[in-house]
């Protein structure tokens, strides 16, 4: 299955704040490890951040017509 989704998709539906939040994750390279279902509808991560353990992170895309509903939860403070 493959699923498309733009950066103003996530905008929209996680809010910028928490995009922004996302791009310096990945700029300063704290995600350590990452699996997607074979489906690629679900995505796991490992996240370094302020504690000494990684965060984990969990992401379910959900086809909704022509869109996709974009759900995450992590351990970190935030929870999303």
């Amino acid at each position: 299955m493959s699923l498309r989704f733009s950066k103003n998709d996530l905008v929209g539906q996680l809010g910028a704040a928490q995009v922004h939040k996302g791009e310096f994750v990945l700029r300063n390279r704290l995600v350590r490890q990452v699996d997607v279902s074979p489906d690629g509808t679900s995505i796991s991560a490992s996240v370094a951040g302020s504690r000494p353990r990684p965060y984990s992170l969990t992401i379910k895309l959900t086809p909704r017509g022509q869109q996709v509903l974009i759900r995450g939860y992590c351990t970190c403070p935030i929870g999303q």
